[in-house]
């Protein structure tokens, strides 16, 4: 009996330990050396609210004027396109490990999906070119799709176990 207890007792430590150091693998990887190679959840942010930010102010500027000077959609759309595709590449580097997981996997497939329809309403843009309405309209819904890629982001930063990023420390007012 006491060698069953013994066996049963060594079998749940060996079983948690297996599931606390896979967890605290996945971690270390999701928050992990910043080499590029890995997924950086804090560079995909960063990326995602670049262009959503592009995509703000071209909204704005869309909504006040009929026409849009060609340059300054030309440059808000590109930078909104080489954001969002660069979230993306950020994104795919957890395609490795969502095999493995069902939940990183679901949450990979909502970003993805979201920033599909991102991508696809970047080419509407550019088709529009300077049309004010149509910007404003195209730039809303990519702003969206950005703020809920970004929020599913968040979900997978937490499920990841991937800390805030901290406000810069303040110097004293002089």
């Amino acid at each position: 009996m006491k060698q069953v207890l013994l066996t049963a007792a060594a079998l749940g430590l060996l079983m948690a330990t297996d599931v606390s150091f896979a967890q605290e693998e996945l971690n270390e990887r999701a928050d992990r050396k910043i080499t590029g190679q890995y997924y950086r959840p804090h560079t995909a942010s960063m990326y995602r609210r670049s262009a959503a930010y592009n995509a703000q102010t071209l909204n704005y500027y869309g909504r006040r004027y009929s026409q849009v000077p060609k340059e300054t959609a030309q440059e808000h759309t590109s930078e909104i396109r080489r954001n969002v595709t660069a979230a993306q590449k950020e994104t795919a580097k957890l395609k490795h490990e969502a095999k493995n997981s069902k939940q990183i996997d679901q949450h990979l497939k909502v970003i993805e999906g979201h920033q599909a329809k991102a991508i696809a309403l970047i080419e509407k843009m550019e088709k529009v070119e300077t049309d004010g309405k149509k910007l404003a309209e195209y730039s809303s819904q990519v702003s969206q799709e950005l703020h809920a890629a970004e929020a599913e982001n968040d979900k997978l930063k937490k499920l990841l176990g991937v800390g805030e990023l901290e406000p810069p420390a303040s110097k004293p007012a002089k």
